[in-house]
């Protein structure tokens, strides 16, 4: 995935769409890590002082806090992307490291306006695409709206130029957009 990453910006940048979420540092990512690893092993060392009656107990701990320990890991190496920009390139899109697709597996895409109330009050257009898998017939790219990648106007009809010179079809499933004509 890295390699086609870098054929897709090989070619050069077009557009670069800024995310309103920020990354995480690299510090309070170890941070979090350390303070997790610290947890889990206070959570076996305290079980196996207290926990006398059988092995089987001790082991049924040490695999449920190992399972919850991993999951913990997993969620907080998830933001370590969040706030990564959308790169419109000359040979493809990418929002890395989630999406990276090349022009010709590019089947459509159209503007959605995104509301949200809560946790953060956001609202704007992001773009979905519909992509062309092997594996899956029409993937359909909502993460722009999921990771806060919002168009300004200027920036929308930059994108429509480079997407109507790949040749790319806009559907018309444009939704509530009327409030920002």
């Amino acid at each position: 995935m890295k390699e086609k990453r870098n054929e897709i910006l090989k070619g050069g940048e077009l557009l670069r769409v800024a995310s309103l979420l920020t990354a995480i540092s690299n510090t309070r990512l170890a941070i979090g890590i350390l303070l997790q690893i610290i947890g889990y092993i206070v959570v076996l060392v305290a079980g196996r002082l207290w926990l006398t009656t059988s092995d089987m107990q001790y082991l049924a701990l040490v695999l449920a806090f190992t399972i919850l320990f991993a999951v913990i890991i997993y969620l907080i190496s998830l933001h370590k992307y969040q706030g990564n920009p959308l790169i419109i390139a000359e040979r493809g899109i990418v929002i890395w490291p989630l999406i990276t697709e090349f022009w010709k597996d590019i089947k459509s895409y159209h503007w959605e306006e995104i509301e949200r109330p809560k946790p953060m009050p956001v609202r704007g257009i992001c773009l979905r695409i519909k992509v062309n898998n092997n594996c899956l017939r029409n993937l359909v790219y909502d993460l722009f709206g999921t990771y806060l990648t919002l168009f300004p106007a200027e920036q929308q009809s930059a994108a429509e130029g480079i997407f109507e010179q790949h040749g790319i079809v806009k559907d018309k499933k444009n939704r509530n957009l009327e409030s920002y004509k």
